[in-house]
């Protein structure tokens, strides 16, 4: 198996440059890993599998949502909130209204709650903790 890995990277200061860095050696050892250079968002050809680190910091992640939206795949979430990102993404950007279309339609689902929300597909429902896992329906 072959897996696009995209995730900020030494010498990058992100907490989660660290974490792959201890992660991709682990995981070359079971799959082929192909590093993905910060900045491509274009699918990498012969992947079986995209496998994206997304966290708070617009700086370090913008880029990884961007390839995201051009092929699902597997997405790590490494912070509870994304605000941040959302904005870096979107008035970082020069773009205030994809800022106020995605907070007009943000969504918060309780541990329990029957709705899913748009764009997502429920993919289990640990009530146990605060975090649900969903996974990518689109690449909107």
């Amino acid at each position: 198996m072959r897996v696009a890995y995209f995730s900020p990277l030494p010498p990058s200061t992100s907490g989660i440059a660290d974490y792959s860095a201890l992660l991709v050696p682990a995981l070359e050892r079971l799959v082929e890993v192909e590093l993905v250079r910060p900045g491509r968002t274009r699918p990498v050809a012969g992947a079986d599998v995209a496998l994206y680190h997304i966290g708070n910091d617009p700086d370090a992640h913008a880029w990884i949502v961007d390839a995201l939206r051009r092929r699902p795949g597997v997405v790590v979430m490494h912070d509870f909130v994304i605000h941040h990102l959302v904005a870096g993404m979107t008035m970082g950007r020069h773009d205030g209204h994809a800022y106020l279309a995605q907070e007009s339609t943000a969504t918060t689902v309780p541990c329990g709650a029957s709705r899913t929300p748009p764009g997502l597909r429920r993919t289990s429902s640990p009530c146990g903790s605060r975090a649900r896992r969903y996974s990518v329906a689109s690449g909107t």
